[in-house]
């Protein structure tokens, strides 16, 4: 018994040195000859679980294993095998080694001597998938261990690179989304480090052909958006069209995370290209007739796609110099206001100098009438109706922008006024007091005030009462060219805005004696659409033209908003849509109540999540075919009777709200 005791081996702990010595020189000897793929697997699982235990357990195993660079064997491995299973396995063990070991010195030993930057930069078999996955997952784990400590491991010094995020962005257009959006967390943990030299490096060598390559990616998915749409069966892939305008919407809210982590500098890069590549090009330039570019564009979209995606700038971004630029472009008619007056449809030249046209704002303002040669006569006014409320809602716009393109809700008007009298009112009291003074300079709206419309001196506003021929109806065509506004007034003092300058002049040169003033027009339209179009749109866009119309004349509370002839209009409309309902009940009978109260729910007012949800819906943009082209008159069925219900109740609300009738 004793001889059986004395002869036997003796046993090594799992968690020991001896064993980690046995399990490297297994692993060394299967890097050096070749060994069984199984074998390798099985020595680094055992490994890496001796690590992590040693690491929280016993600092001496980890410190023996680097200390005879035992991790250089994995590198050895990895250079040598040409199994997908060892490979897969080596980024696995990397991987929670970097996920677990805490250690400081630990992990320097793990990113020091370009270690980390010979598995990062080694030719991976990236067709196959589950390679990329762990490859990706590992880039993904290294980006959390960057700060300004360990900044510099991460450079590749022969090669003047940075290999994590330089590889990183490689895969940014992935068609896998997981692999996507690691990408995204490793550049936004790459752009948060705070090391101006490291900033300054990817912003020269690597940020602006990144910036324009994802601008080309996105730019790529409003072109599949608008395949879809244009198909005769679009109506079958809504959910395909909901799915890439998701992916729309995750890529300007990874470009809103970079923006907010606040570096100026990459800001104003990827502000420019987004302005120059996207936005100006593609979505704006899509609005107007092609016959009047200049130029062919490259990728030209529907409309109403243009529009939804428009209202995706102004509905994440809250960064001033990119949303008051937008505005600015859109609805501007001021050169020296454009920062992209290289275009001509911001700048379409007349014979006579001193007017300027900006065909984006007619467009605009030509969708609010409903074309009524279209099946959906309204699919362009919906989402028109949404821009306009949402360069109303978006308070990162510079407000000086707002009201010198008469795009101001009243209720900032009424700020601005009130500040200005309080300021007037200090001068009077502190009349030496310099930063009172410099305040009143900075806030400067006395021009603004009593220039931005004609009518604001007066009550009701912005509507001139005498005007008998202010109600008549448009059409579709007509509107386009009402907007040419005189650019001759005189100069007064300057106000600066975030990427703009705007002067006195600017602000003056969109009242026009020889046009109609545009927030005048712009509210007609309005009006016109719900007392005189109703018949012709759905109840949503309906509701967000009243929406609209409460952000644009609206202020707390306040009544008198609306000309006699304007209520007067809106209670036609209102006796119009009864006598209908009426003659629907003397045939059908009483609309059931409880179907009454559904469909005056549905018309409650909805702010932001309600456009939110309409651009982001394909069937809320683009409604399927009506099967049976029913003559648009205004004639109700079962079907229109809870949509009438809708509409006399949001011009009810509207109009009791505006009146205080």
């Amino acid at each position: 018994m004793g001889w059986f005791w004395w002869t036997r081996e003796q046993k090594i702990e799992k968690y020991s040195i001896e064993n980690l010595k046995r399990l490297s020189a297994l692993l060394l000897d299967a890097s050096k000859n070749g060994g069984n793929d199984e074998e390798m697997i099985e020595t680094m699982k055992e490994i890496t679980q001796i690590l992590i235990w040693g690491d929280q357990n016993k600092p001496a195993i980890v410190e023996y294993f680097f200390e005879h660079c035992i991790h250089y064997v994995f590198l050895k491995i990895l250079e040598n095998t040409k199994s997908p299973q060892v490979t897969k396995q080596l980024l696995q063990t990397m991987n929670i080694l970097f996920e677990n070991i805490h250690d400081l010195t630990s992990l320097y030993f793990l990113l020091s001597n370009n270690y980390i930057n010979q598995i990062i930069c080694h030719k991976f078999d990236f067709s196959n998938d589950e390679i990329l996955a762990y490859f990706i997952y590992l880039l993904r784990t290294l980006s959390f261990k960057l700060d300004t400590n360990t900044l510099y491991f991460f450079f590749n010094e022969h090669l003047d690179d940075f290999p994590l995020y330089s590889e990183a962005t490689k895969f940014f257009n992935s068609d896998e989304s997981m692999v996507r959006a690691a990408v995204r967390t490793v550049t936004l943990n790459i752009f948060a480090v705070n090391d101006e030299q490291m900033q300054d490096f990817i912003l020269d060598r690597n940020a602006a052909p990144y910036f324009s390559n994802l601008t080309y990616f996105i730019a790529n998915h409003a072109s599949i958006l608008n395949d879809i749409i244009t198909s005769p069966t679009y109506y079958k892939q809504y959910s395909k069209f909901n799915y890439y305008i998701a992916e729309h919407c995750d890529n300007f809210y990874y470009i809103n995370d970079i923006i907010n982590l606040s570096n100026e500098k990459m800001n104003t890069v990827l502000t420019t290209r987004l302005m120059d590549l996207l936005l100006q090009p593609i979505y704006a330039d899509s609005l107007v007739d092609k016959k009047l570019l200049p130029s062919q564009q490259r990728i030209r979209i529907n409309s109403v796609v243009a529009l939804a995606l428009l209202c995706h700038v102004l509905h994440i971004f809250r960064y001033p110099p990119l949303v008051t630029d937008m505005i600015a472009m859109l609805f501007s008619n001021s050169p020296a206001m454009m920062d992209y007056s290289c275009s001509p449809p911001t700048r379409f030249e007349r014979p006579n100098p001193s007017f300027r046209r900006n065909l984006y704002r007619e467009a605009i303002m030509g969708f609010l009438v409903p074309n009524t040669s279209a099946e959906h006569p309204d699919l362009n006014t919906l989402p028109a109706l949404c821009l306009l409320y949402m360069s109303c809602r978006n308070h990162a716009i510079a407000p000086d922008v707002l009201i010198a393109t008469d795009m101001y809700p009243q209720k900032l008007l009424k700020s601005r006024r009130l500040l200005d009298t309080l300021i007037s009112d200090s001068d009077e009291y502190f009349p030496d007091d310099t930063s009172l003074s410099e305040s009143r300079q900075s806030f400067d709206t006395e021009s603004i005030m009593s220039n931005s419309t004609s009518a604001s001196q007066v009550k009701p506003l912005f509507i001139d009462g005498n005007d008998e021929s202010q109600f008549n109806v448009p059409s579709y065509k007509s509107v386009r060219g009402l907007f040419i506004d005189d650019d001759d007034s005189p100069h007064y003092g300057s106000v600066s805005i975030p990427s703009i300058k705007i002067t006195s002049d600017d602000l003056n040169n969109h009242v026009s004696h020889h046009t109609r003033n545009y927030r005048e027009e712009l509210i007609r339209l309005i009006l016109a659409l719900l007392c005189q179009h109703y018949h012709l749109c759905r109840p949503m866009t309906l509701q967000m033209a009243v929406e609209v119309l409460l952000e644009l004349l609206y202020y707390n509370g306040s009544g008198g908003c609306l000309t006699l002839d304007q209520i007067e209009l809106m209670t036609r409309a209102e006796n119009e849509i009864q006598e209908l309902l009426k003659a629907y009940s003397s045939v059908n009978g009483e609309f059931p109540l409880n179907e009454t109260e559904k469909a005056v729910a549905d018309s409650m007012f909805g702010g932001d999540k309600y456009v939110g949800d309409i651009i982001m819906s394909a069937k809320l943009l683009f409604p399927p075919p009506i099967e049976a082209n029913k003559e648009k008159q205004k004639i109700v069925d079962g079907n229109d009777a809870a949509k009438y219900i809708k509409i006399l109740h949001l011009l009810r609300q509207a109009r009791m709200l505006l009146s205080r009738q």
